[in-house]
C-alpha cells in the first residue's frame, strides 16, 4: 500500500476550473504546472471551454503558469500556450512525466521551487506521480470528455484500480465560475 501513496493527489476536483486559486495562494504556491490533454482541453485539441479560459486568465494574473505535456504533437501545445500567454514544455520518452525532465524544465522556466508549485492533471500515473516524486502539491482533475491516446485508455484501467484502493473521491467545495473568454 505504501507504493500506492505515490499516486495519491493532495486534492481531487471535478474540473480544472474548480481548482481554488485563493486556496493555492494562501498555501504559498507561486507556480502552476498544468497538463494539456484532457485537463485543459480534449485530447489533441486547442479549444478551451469559456470556464477554462476564465480560470487560466485568473491563474496567469496571480501565478507563474506553464503547460506541461507528454506529447510528440508539439505544434498544437505551443499554439495553445501562445494563445494563453504562457510557456509550454512538451516531452516524450524518458523526459516526460512522471520522469523528472519535463517538470524540472517547467519549474526552471517559471523560476519556482518544487515546494512553491502545484502540478494539475488528469492522470495518476503521469501528472500526480510525477509531481509527488518531485515534492510538488498535486491536484487530480476528472478528464475532459472525449477520445484519448490508446495507451492512456489502457493506463486508465490501472488508475481506476489505484483510485479505488486509495479511496479517492472528488471534492465539491469550489465555487462555480461565470462565463468568460480567453482574451
Amino acid at each position: 500500500m505504501r507504493c500506492l501513496e505515490l499516486f495519491r493527489p493532495d486534492q481531487y476536483v471535478s474540473a480544472l476550473e474548480r481548482v481554488d486559486l485563493d486556496e493555492l495562494a494562501d498555501m504559498g504556491i507561486r507556480g502552476l504546472l498544468v497538463d494539456r490533454d484532457r485537463t485543459l482541453t480534449a485530447w489533441r485539441s486547442r479549444q478551451l471551454s469559456p470556464e477554462k479560459c476564465e480560470w487560466m486568465a485568473a491563474a496567469r494574473e496571480r501565478f507563474s503558469v506553464c503547460i506541461v505535456s507528454n506529447t510528440i504533437f508539439r505544434r498544437g501545445v505551443q499554439a495553445l500556450a501562445q494563445e494563453l500567454g504562457v510557456p509550454a514544455v512538451c516531452r516524450w520518452g524518458l523526459g516526460r512525466k512522471p520522469f523528472r525532465g519535463a517538470i524540472r524544465e517547467a519549474l526552471r522556466i517559471i523560476d519556482v521551487q518544487p515546494a512553491e508549485a502545484v502540478m494539475i492533471g488528469d492522470q495518476l500515473s503521469t501528472d500526480i506521480l510525477g509531481g509527488n516524486r518531485q515534492g510538488l502539491h498535486t491536484i487530480l482533475v476528472r478528464p475532459v470528455p472525449g477520445p484519448e491516446f490508446f495507451t492512456t485508455r489502457v493506463t486508465r484501467v490501472f488508475e481506476r484500480w489505484v483510485a479505488a484502493r486509495l479511496g479517492l473521491s472528488v471534492t465539491a467545495n469550489h465555487r462555480p465560475l461565470s462565463d468568460g473568454t480567453c482574451k
